[in-house]
């Protein structure tokens, strides 16, 4: 099961910000950020990840409407696909909803004292 992030849109429970790449390409969050990661979400998208470049002029609201973003999304319902990576490592358990004392992330809100 995975419990979204990037669409968690509960009021007062902000999810996570869309993240841009060095490369300029638009990915759902910062988990998209390694290249095993990148190179996992390419290989899913084929040459469409090309879409996902901001050069394309597209609104975040049209990036996570975009048919890659709803790609991706389809993983996570698609018994006969395989779930990206960096969705299952991130976002596989709920830990961090609805919890004032998490981050969309799932830390601590408070900073520690060292």
């Amino acid at each position: 099961m995975i419990y979204p992030k990037c669409k968690n849109i509960v009021p007062g429970y902000p999810g996570n910000a869309m993240s841009i790449r060095a490369s300029g390409h638009v990915v759902p969050c910062c988990f998209f950020g390694g290249e095993e990661q990148w190179n996992e979400l390419k290989k899913l998208l084929g040459d469409d990840y090309k879409n996902l470049h901001i050069s394309t002029g597209k609104t975040l609201d049209e990036f996570n409407k975009s048919k890659e973003f709803q790609q991706i999304e389809k993983t996570w319902h698609d018994p006969f696909q395989q779930i990206l990576g960096a969705c299952v490592g991130a976002c596989s358990t709920k830990e961090h909803l609805h919890n004032e004392d998490k981050t969309s992330t799932g830390s601590d809100k408070k900073a520690k004292k060292l």
